[in-house]
Order: structure tokens, then sequence, then C-alpha cells
């Protein structure tokens, strides 16, 4: 919190209500708008004796190595990446992935991470440091510098030389299945801190990456590789679904414009599971496909709300059908997860959001509408159900005794809560401030706030909320 020479009001208006061009009553320590809202009031003080004393400049290793045009080789980059790694080995960015990554988004086999890693960065390939690098950064933990309250220096320090050096491995010609993936955990990097639009572009580049692996192999690989091919395809096939699930879920997130890859068809990279494919008996692995499985179900939700049908009865009919898929996964994944694991599976996530935007839109339909009738019955009496499980976890993270249950908490679950609470508000504007939903929206706004600590794209839907939060809303809810 910023330093105040005095108790009274100050002489201008706090940073974030310039910001959002509000009217400020400039009161200290906070004004009143930012104390409603429980967040930072900072002000611009010009006086030099109450001026936040500057910090040292915040080192950009990789970036200043990477200034050099003259130098940039292969070893070159190796080195720049393995010095971006200085204080962590092969085997901690492996333990990084199976402990923070793995158990919500199972992308890279224990077996295939085995096969590439190391004994050190010296024997490692660059394409596997470079890996490496990405998992070290999407496991890091956001972390304010005391004189940046808004800021996250070293993580976007880290973030701009990953993006630095898999734009120079991939301009020295390296196409390979960890530039691939290494593209892929860049763009879900910024997808769960918010970063938009990057998120969209890069999703882009890393569909064209996986592309260019299968292009490669049909071109290039002797026959005497099939047998490796073989493996190796399977490791492409997961990544490929990997992206697909990215893909999609930044289209639900972005609203009516649609995913990358709906309307590309390549050969050799299917968009679903063939029916005749048995699912792996490892229980990661299988949750992964039963990951992919919920991201289909949820881009026929986008394509449902976002690309209806001109036929109303069939519209009626399509989305009745996929609501009930919806439902008979989401029962089958309950009898497959263990109860430990159902709050951090990504993939009930997935059939949970389906739901709730099948609902959201169901409660908006004239009722007295023969056709869709049915889909507004379904929605009325489907939504608080929904709305009440999405609090009930939400209170169990809020109230965990464990504050390291954060660093694991799925990033997919942020926007089922997001969603949640704006629906919530939405009602609220329509004079409903019942006890109950106040008390919930109150519960999902507090874990935006927890959950922002570990991933940004917490802090962005909080914003968003407070845009369509009015003082009313926070006066009822400050009541209970």
């Amino acid at each position: 919190m910023s330093t105040r020479p005095h108790s009274g009001p100050t002489q201008t208006s706090c940073s974030r209500c310039r910001e959002k061009k509000r009217k400020c009553d400039k009161a200290s320590p906070s004004c009143s708008l930012c104390t409603r809202l429980h967040l930072t009031c900072t002000y611009q003080l010009t006086t030099p004796s109450a001026t936040l004393p500057k910090s040292n400049p915040t080192s950009h290793v990789g970036v200043d190595i990477l200034t050099d045009s003259a130098t940039l080789t292969p070893s070159h980059i190796k080195r720049t990446l393995i010095q971006l790694l200085s204080n962590h080995q092969p085997n901690d960015a492996a333990s990084a992935y199976c402990s923070v990554i793995k158990p919500w988004f199972h992308i890279i086999s224990d077996d295939a991470l085995c096969r590439r890693l190391p004994s050190s960065w010296d024997e490692a390939t660059i394409d596997f440091t470079l890996l490496s690098l990405t998992i070290v950064l999407l496991c890091c933990v956001p972390k304010r510098h005391f004189s940046n309250e808004s800021g996250h220096p070293h993580l976007m320090s880290l973030y701009f030389s990953a993006k630095a050096c898999i734009a120079l491995v991939e301009g020295a010609g390296n196409s390979s299945l960890e530039v691939a993936q290494s593209k892929l955990f860049i763009a879900l990097f910024e997808v769960v801190h918010g970063f938009y639009p990057a998120a969209y572009m890069s999703i882009g580049a890393a569909v064209r990456a996986v592309e260019a692996l299968i292009i490669h192999d049909e071109s290039n690989a002797p026959l005497i590789q099939l047998a490796v091919s073989e493996e190796r395809r399977g490791d492409i096939m997961m990544t490929w679904r990997g992206v697909l699930i990215v893909d999609r879920y930044i289209a639900i997130e972005n609203g009516r414009w649609p995913s990358v890859t709906r309307s590309r068809a390549f050969p050799g990279l299917p968009k679903t599971i063939p029916m005749e494919t048995p699912l792996p008996v490892s229980p990661p692995r299988h949750q992964f496909l039963r990951l992919f499985e919920a991201s289909t179900l949820l881009e026929k939700v986008h394509v449902s709300i976002y690309e209806p049908v001109s036929e109303r009865s069939f519209e009626s009919e399509e989305v009745v059908l996929i609501a009930q898929t919806l439902s008979s996964l989401e029962t089958v994944l309950y009898h497959e997860i263990p109860d430990k694991q159902k709050s951090f599976s990504s993939s009930l996530i997935f059939c949970n959001i389906g739901k709730l935007l099948f609902c959201e839109n169901g409660i908006k339909l004239d009722p007295a509408d023969q056709e869709l009738g049915q889909c507004f019955a379904i929605a009325t009496a489907s939504l608080d159900i929904l709305i009440e499980g999405v609090v009930r976890i939400a209170e169990q993270l809020v109230q965990t005794e464990h504050g390291s249950d954060i660093k694991f908490f799925p990033p997919f679950r942020i926007y089922l809560v997001y969603r949640s609470a704006a629906i919530l508000t939405e009602k609220m504007h329509l004079n409903d401030l019942s006890g109950i939903n106040l008390q919930r929206l109150k519960t999902l706004r507090q874990v935006l706030r927890t959950v922002s600590q570990r991933w940004l794209g917490a802090e962005r839907y909080l914003k968003l909320l407070d845009e369509n939060t009015t003082p009313r809303i926070l006066k009822a809810m400050e009541r209970i």
C-alpha cells in the first residue's frame, strides 16, 4: 500500500478511479470505492518526501543476452536457455510438470518424459531445454514487487525470454515435438493468466507447429524409422488433442468467435476420437482423453449457442441431446475419478461449463414458445443446482487450511467460477437481491480474489465483474 502523508482527503483522485474515469472521494488511506471492492487504493503523490523509493532494476538476463544478433547460434541460444534455468535441474522441471500441470493437463506421458530426461542441461537437446523453460514458466507463481503493486517483473521477464527463445529456436530450423509442446505451453500460460489477444495468436501458432510435424514425417521419414515413428505419432496425437482442448477453451472464453481449428481439416490430425479406439488403462492418460471428449462437447455447445440452425425445432432437439450427452459423460467421470480428485478434474469442469452456458442461454428464452419451451424449463430447473455446486467447491477452496492447494488449483475452473458470478450479478440487476444469491456471489468473488495470487486470469475476471457491479450490489453484499 502507498505511504500517505496525512489521513484526510488527498488532492488528486486515486489511480484506479482515474483509470476507470469514476468520481473519487479522495479519502485516505483508501477511497470509498476501492474499500467497497476490497482493492488496493494508490495515489500518485507529487511531494518528494512521499514518493516511494525506486527499486533496483529487475534482471532480464534472457532479453539482454539475446540482443546480440552476431552470436545467435544454436549453441548460444542453448546457453541462454541454460542461464534462464540456472536455478533448476532437468529433474526439477520434470517434477514441476508432474506435480503442477499433469493433474489437470496430462499432455506428456510419463514414459515420453523419462525417455527425454537428461542427467544435466549440458546433455540435453536445445528442444528439451526449451520445453523445460516453458514448463518452469507455467509453474511459476506470480510475485508482486514491493514498488510495483500492479506488476510481476520476474514472471514477465521469464515470459518474454521464453517467447524470444521459441522464435530463435524455430528460426534456426528446429521443428520438433518439443518445440510444438513449448508453443502450446506458452499459449496455455497466456490463457490462464488472461493475456489476450496474445493467447488467441499463440494457439494459432501451436496449431501450425503440430501440422508441420505431420508434413515433415510424411515427406522425410525413412522406412527404417517406422517403429519409432509409431511411438512418435502417438505423442503427436496427444499434443494435437491438447492444442484442440486449449483452442476450444479460448473460444468459450472469447464468446461468439469460433475456435481456430473448427473450420480446418488436416490429414492425419482428427478432431475426434474414433469409436473403435480403446482408451488407455493409465488413469492420467485415460482422463486426458476424457478431457478431450469433454472439449468436443464444449465445442458443440459453442456452435449451438453462437451458430444456431434455422430450423428451431431441430435446434431444440440438438440442444437437449448435447445437454444429455454432457450429463452422461459427467456421470461416467464421477464413477471413474476418485473423490479427492473430483474438484481438480478438468473433464468435470468442462462438462459443468457446457451445462452452465446452456442454462444461462436457456433462461433467456420465451417460456411460452412451443418449440423452445422445453429448453427453458430444463435450464430454469438446472441453473440453481449448477451454481450451488460451483459455490460449494469454491467454499472448500476458501475455507481450506492448506494454502498450497491454490498452487494446484486447476485454472480451467476460474472461468466456471467467473461465469457463475456473472450470472448472479445479472440477477442482482433484475432486483433479485435474495440473501442466498448474495452470499453465493460474495463467496465466488472471494475465490477469484484468492486464486488471483496464483493465476492472473482470475484478477482479469474480477475486474470484469467490478465493471458490472453497482454500489447498490456491493452494499448488499457487505450487509450479509
